[in-house]
């Protein structure tokens, strides 16, 4: 699995900003039955996953972790005079 921000044009997934990170995690499947992968001790920001290695993934093949570190609701607000800077 790749992982990235953005997308080329052709659509493939663009890295290049990534420069010497690799965003990747690799996994062997065992090929019996449904397996289940959770990575520890890391994280990826990301829109986009590329998956290679299997034959005819579908959306129902993957399922994604949202894990998020703000809180339910903003602990500040700001207020100015300026309408769009308040936005």
């Amino acid at each position: 699995m790749r992982f990235a921000e953005r997308l080329n044009p052709d659509g493939s997934i663009y890295t290049e900003n990534l420069r010497n990170a690799d965003a990747v995690d690799t996994y062997t499947l065992s090929g019996e039955g449904d397996e289940t992968y959770t990575p520890a001790f890391t994280f990826h920001g990301f829109r986009y996953v590329e998956v290679s290695g299997i034959s005819a993934p579908t959306l129902d093949t993957i399922k994604g972790l949202v894990f998020n570190s703000l809180p339910a609701s903003p602990s500040v607000r700001l207020s100015s005079s300026s309408a769009t800077l308040t936005r």
